[in-house]
């Protein structure tokens, strides 16, 4: 969809377009943090290949084109989508959220898969729209392709877990992990300083963990009471 609009902007005469690009283009064993200079340069991580190429030939196109990209680090907030194909924070909130409340019957074990000492970069999704505003806004100045973020580092699945227990008001949950290895260990982004220090001093004001998730599980509950009462 997207190679199609960027085909049909350069039959319209538009020259200035901005893609998104996404983490899981980067080779799974490129050095941490990811630099857009290791693009293209080993193997996707098996579990989302199909998603990195289309990323990837979106960057070829916009390179032949004159065009631009951002790649930020893992999204998540408010108006994700549900389901099983969701990203992995909505994933985790939409199990939160449909946990039972049992605390008069001890404590309630959740069964996790993964590992909760793999690690992710996030951003929050107002973030990211504020961010593209401003690369568009500044077309001329920014990179032709570049990692978009706040240079934080990551935090582990486990510590993001608790956040959304804790927003989600399930204080009496146990969480059993499997351990399985899926996907890359860690994944953060390494985003030029004077491209970070210039979302700062326009106005941008970070979103922070804490935050950003009690916003996505409020928006989650909020959905979940309407979905209960039709």
């Amino acid at each position: 969809m997207a190679t199609l609009v960027m085909k049909g902007c350069q039959q319209l005469g538009i020259e200035k377009v901005i893609s998104l690009g996404s983490s899981c283009q980067y080779p799974r064993d490129a050095e941490q943090p990811f630099e857009v200079s290791s693009l293209g340069t080993g193997s996707f991580e098996e579990t989302n290949w199909g998603y990195a190429l289309a990323k990837e030939n979106l960057r070829h196109m916009g390179d032949q084109l004159g065009y631009k990209m951002l790649i930020p680090p893992n999204l998540y907030g408010p108006g994700d989508k549900s389901g099983p194909n969701s990203h992995f924070i909505q994933a985790l909130v939409d199990k939160a959220v449909a946990l039972p409340v049992e605390r008069n019957r001890g404590i309630l074990t959740c069964n996790m898969m993964g590992s909760p000492k793999t690690e992710r970069e996030l951003l929050y999704i107002d973030d990211l729209a504020k961010m593209v505003v401003i690369a568009a806004e500044d077309y001329d100045w920014i990179p032709r392709v570049t990692n978009i973020g706040w240079n934080w580092k990551p935090p582990t699945i486990g510590c993001i877990w608790n956040l959304i227990l804790l927003a989600a008001e399930k204080v009496g949950v146990s969480s059993s992990w499997d351990d399985l290895n899926i996907g890359m260990p860690t994944k953060s982004m390494s985003v030029p300083f004077t491209l970070e220090s210039h979302f700062r001093n326009t106005g941008i004001d970070p979103t922070g963990l804490d935050s950003g998730i009690h916003q996505t599980v409020k928006s989650t509950m909020a959905w979940a009471r309407i979905a209960a009462e039709k």
